[in-house]
């Protein structure tokens, strides 16, 4: 068979870096990239990726050598007696159950079922085991309720004289151990929050019902249940619309999207932070649902627009940080309407503005917002914030582009930590001595909170990528699969819903990219898009390679087994926490767990 004019090329890039990663990994100390002369996690995964495209490039070569013999190969062993007998019987099951015609009865009733279950670990893992001892929390969206109620915009808390006649309160050497309201915006003698302020609001509003405080784990509680009743509902209407997606793309989406590590991480430290995060992830959802719904059929539901454009300003009043990718997703639904009414401009123009009226009143709330405590619709008073060093003498490098490279590393290659006893697998804090020498750190650079690569903590995206590179490549060689078997009804929003969420995913994952932090809780900004995306490109990555046997039985392995350590790592992860969490609350269930489990 004659070569595709890409392959030779492709080869030759190729086959050289294969080497010289594997060579990096044996010789990492003698070239200076590895103080430790043993053999750590981070050398044998660079040892992986060499042999690993060694091995590709090797497979490409033989390929059309050896996969016929392993498609006669793979056929003579499923016409074997037992198999065919085993095969005979699962059959049998299948047709019991209700599988043959593809969508069982009783998998209608899969998504409640499943949040059912995802709901009873969030109460399990929110209260260390307990079901009734609920974590105390901070108070922050409290006294920015109360702080509404009276009238005012900051809080009813003064600061103290020592801070007032401080001459640079902003940065901690200089500050020293004045009394300060920690993670607070400090400006003109008055303490403000920067968090958005819809929780604030929704605080004051319950107040008229009850008068006591309102903890952020509250918030945080009620914020989760949100997430889980979008989620939910997004991922049951995405089956119902896209007929052509296989059974079991429900249950492992739901489970692997409501179940993965950095948003079940939330639950180990139920602070305004995780709340504030938790409310953005709730409402970006909920709108994303909401725009699904309104767009999948053949009349567009004016209704449901402006509820998804009510939901987004409320997803940036809450997580100011997520206004990019919303910002995205709003011009993707108008290209959308513009496709859909394109000789119809009164039904275009109609529905644009239901749904970009509530978006924009959102956008002007928290402009005008931001106009009346520091002069400037566009400034969200992070210069002003009272904290560690995430604030540097200069606020100005709060972020930049020199942040990009040792975030990047940590958000999708620093590995998970393993260990021989349960909960086997935990987020590592990080320390000095856990970079690679080839990074350079900024000398102001804040580094220390546990976090971990999303590609190993949810283990779906991971695979999802793998699956990017092998099409790449087979398409790179003039080799590509078909395109999955979709309806052309389907296509065009399947592929509208795929941009949309890839959109939304790369753009917070770049805000997270380039800020002086990282902490695993900041990956959720980007982490449940990425999850939806990857169970629905492995999905259609599925069907495109039918027609190969053997990749596809490989294919259809790794995908059950992502499937099933994606909401295995995200609760034994959660069980760590933050901090210890079940071995500080609730150490006898802990001491037990560890003596069930080998």
């Amino acid at each position: 068979m004659k070569s595709h004019p890409r392959r030779t090329a492709l080869k030759v890039l190729l086959a050289p870096a294969g080497l010289a990663l594997a060579a990096a990994a044996v010789f990492a100390v003698q070239l200076g990239l590895d103080n430790d002369p043993g053999w750590g996690l981070r050398r044998y995964a660079l040892l992986g990726a060499g042999l690993s495209l060694l091995g590709w490039v090797v497979w490409d070569q033989f390929e059309p050598l050896v996969g016929p013999r392993f498609e006669a190969a793979l056929q003579a062993y499923l016409r074997w007696g037992p198999v065919r007998l085993w095969s005979g019987a699962r059959a049998q099951l299948v047709r019991l159950w209700g599988w043959g015609a593809g969508r069982p009865a009783w998998l209608r009733n899969a998504t409640w079922m499943g949040a059912l279950a995802c709901g009873l670990a969030y109460l399990w893992l929110f209260t260390a085991g307990t079901m009734t001892d609920w974590p105390q929390g901070s108070r922050y969206f409290d006294r920015l309720g109360n702080a509404f109620r009276a009238g005012q915009l900051h809080l009813l808390e003064a600061p103290g004289p020592e801070l007032l006649a401080s001459e640079n309160p902003y940065f901690y050497l200089e500050r020293g151990d004045i009394p300060v309201l920690w993670d607070s915006l400090f400006y003109k003698g008055k303490y403000y929050l920067y968090w958005g302020p819809f929780p604030g609001l929704l605080v004051a509003g319950m107040k008229f019902f009850y008068s006591g405080r309102i903890r952020d784990s509250f918030l945080l509680l009620v914020f989760m249940a949100g997430t889980l009743a979008a989620g939910s509902l997004l991922l049951h209407a995405i089956w119902r619309r896209f007929r052509w997606l296989p059974p079991g793309t429900l249950i492992v989406g739901q489970l692997g999207l409501l179940l993965s590590a950095p948003l079940i991480w939330l639950l180990s430290r139920p602070h305004v932070y995780e709340a504030a995060i938790a409310g953005g992830q709730f409402f970006l959802l909920a709108g994303l649902y909401l725009a699904f719904t309104g767009l999948a059929h053949a009349r567009v539901s004016p209704t449901r627009l402006t509820l998804a454009g009510l939901s987004w300003g409320l997803a940036a009043n809450t997580r100011v940080s997520l206004s990019l990718p919303i910002a995205f997703l709003a011009c993707l639904v108008v290209w959308r309407l513009y496709r859909r009414f394109r000789p119809d401009w009164r039904s275009f123009i109609g529905r644009s503005v239901a749904f970009g009226l509530p978006l924009l009143a959102g956008a002007a709330i928290l402009m005008a917002y931001n106009q009346a405590r520091f002069g400037s619709p566009l400034d969200f008073g992070y210069r002003y914030l009272i904290t560690g060093p995430t604030i540097p003498e200069d606020p100005s490098r709060t972020s930049s582009l020199d942040y990009a490279v040792p975030n990047a590393y940590q958000y999708l290659l620093r590995p998970l930590e393993f260990q021989g006893e349960f909960p086997y697998v935990r987020v590592a804090w990080v320390k000095n001595d856990t970079w690679p020498a080839w990074i350079d750190l900024p000398p102001d650079y804040f580094y220390t909170e546990p976090v971990a690569s999303l590609l190993m903590a949810v283990p779906l995206t991971g695979l999802a990528v793998l699956a990017g590179f092998r099409w790449i490549w087979l398409w790179l060689n003039g080799l590509s699969p078909p395109p999955p078997p979709v309806p052309k009804a389907d296509r065009s929003l399947f592929n509208w819903l795929m941009a949309g969420l890839a959109g939304s995913a790369l753009l917070s994952f770049g805000v997270i990219l380039v800020f002086i932090n990282n902490s695993l809780r900041y990956v959720l900004d980007a982490a449940l898009t990425a999850t939806l995306f990857s169970v629905l490109f492995l999905a259609a990555w599925r069907l495109r390679i039918r027609d190969r046997t053997v990749e596809r039985a490989a294919w259809a392995f790794a995908w059950r087994l992502s499937a099933v350590l994606t909401p295995v790592f995200g609760l034994l992860i959660a069980i760590t926490g933050y901090a210890n969490a079940f071995e500080e609350r609730n150490p006898e269930l802990f001491s037990r767990l560890v003596d069930w489990f080998p």
